[in-house]
């Protein structure tokens, strides 16, 4: 069974994408819910703050997304080709560079080691890039109560540290970067198949166990994500 992990900032679509792919290819979606962000100690208090209710917040948030992982698993039904999350404890490392100091940050870092090693192997990681202005447009424009007062430099900063969470955890899992305006998820079951297509080469081609993907190239990387890729200094595939 393969483990897939989503990644993007809030609001860049991960659960709208996760719901797609699940019902197109047939995984098992792990989905965050508003009520259980919302019945998160701190929650509130987070999103209007996240400086000051940083660490507290992390602790919460590392806790709650594990938790789902391992239920989500372990409720999968005998046959499972895939299961998919629509978040990551790596984001939350993301997040953690955002707003956490050193020490912090060295305790969120151990959680998540410990967190991940309970979890089976990560065979993909699907990460979502989208420009700051449509990034900003649709976390405002989705009607959470929580999104209303979540600050834009808040958003900028976690873009910033998805990419150095992926640099600094360098775990050598197979990376696809989808452009989040050029594939329309919710509307066009075309773009959810061009997607699974890709997802269905990277899996067969690096398999659920790698060792050296930094000398790997996939076939269908796009001039415009190859061109991302050096951008960012690492190591992806779209």
């Amino acid at each position: 069974m393969h483990f897939i992990e989503v990644i993007g900032a809030s609001g860049t679509g991960k659960s709208t994408l996760t719901q797609a792919l699940a019902k197109r290819a047939g995984y098992v979606p792990v989905i965050e819910t508003e009520d259980d962000l919302n019945n998160l100690p701190f929650f509130e208090e987070y999103m209007k703050d996240p400086a000051k209710h940083a660490f507290e917040g992390a602790m919460n948030f590392l806790a709650y997304h594990l938790n789902r992982m391992q239920e989500g698993i372990h409720n999968a039904p005998e046959g499972t080709n895939a299961v998919i999350v629509d978040n990551s404890l790596l984001l939350q490392y993301a997040y953690g560079l955002a707003t956490l100091d050193d020490e912090e940050l060295d305790i969120a870092f151990r959680i998540i080691e410990r967190g991940y090693e309970k979890l089976p192997q990560l065979s993909l990681r699907i990460v979502i890039d989208l420009p700051i202005d449509e990034h900003v447009k649709r976390v405002q424009g989705r009607g959470r109560n929580s999104d209303k007062t979540v600050p834009v430099s808040f958003l900028e900063g976690t873009q910033v540290s998805i990419i150095k969470a992926l640099e600094f955890f360098d775990d050598q899992v197979p990376t696809i970067i989808i452009d989040g305006e050029k594939f329309d998820w919710l509307n066009s079951p075309e773009d959810v198949d061009d997607i699974i297509k890709v997802i269905n080469e990277t899996l067969e081609e690096y398999g659920a166990l790698f060792n050296d993907l930094s000398e790997k190239r996939h076939s269908t990387e796009t001039p415009e994500a190859r061109d991302w890729r050096r951008r960012q200094k690492h190591d992806y595939v779209f």
